[in-house]
């Protein structure tokens, strides 16, 4: 007869079961220092000083940020703010932020006033071209294609990271169908919220 105590004790074996059968890959691990005067900014609404360094300016530079929405994307962490030196909404890689120095005065933009976050973009994803019958039938079944095609919702601000994370290629380049195995069908459509990568 199988009491209570033995189902729970199948139910703590199976969860066992489960977890020495599924592995995570490592991402970035969040630095908390840079992180919470972000996060203090944004509820507070205000600026942030901060030193940032990227591959177009690799010697670290003092920018004044207004944050609104930190979005983990993949590999790494983003903070969507007002860049005040470039004077838009940028996203800032939270590991290129080497140095918190202080928040400042109220901010003037916030996620409201933030087109591409506001904006809602549907991706519509489907099998390269390229590909045979089957070898499609074997992609559909991969992503979950409903008809030969997955439509993700997302926002324009975020379009760019649901394509690195899928791993397709964004731009017009030719790659084998093998290679790239969904392609975007509206990409037209979605062309305004591409940024490139870096």
């Amino acid at each position: 007869m199988d009491t209570g105590g033995d189902k729970h004790l199948h139910m703590v074996h199976a969860r066992e079961d489960l977890a020495c059968s599924f592995e995570s890959l490592a991402v970035c691990e969040l630095n908390t220092e840079v992180l919470r005067p972000i996060l203090q900014a944004r509820r507070e609404g205000k600026r942030v000083d901060i030193q940032y360094a990227s591959l177009s300016s690799p010697e670290p530079e003092y920018r004044v940020i207004q944050p609104h929405t930190v979005v983990h994307s993949a590999y790494r962490w983003h903070v969507r703010v007002w860049c005040e030196k470039n004077g838009e909404f940028r996203d800032f890689v939270l590991s290129k932020i080497s140095e918190s120095t202080g928040i400042t005065l109220p901010a003037t933009h916030c996620a409201n006033q933030n087109e591409a976050w506001n904006a809602s973009v549907t991706l519509t994803l489907i099998p390269a071209p390229g590909l045979s019958r089957a070898q499609k039938a074997v992609i559909a079944g991969d992503y979950g294609l409903k008809n030969m095609q997955l439509s993700i919702p997302t926002r324009g601000a975020l379009v760019s990271y649901v394509l690195q994370q899928l791993r397709v290629d964004s731009s017009p380049r030719e790659r084998s169908p093998e290679a790239q195995q969904v392609v975007v069908k509206n990409r037209d459509k979605v062309a305004r919220w591409l940024i490139d990568a870096g």
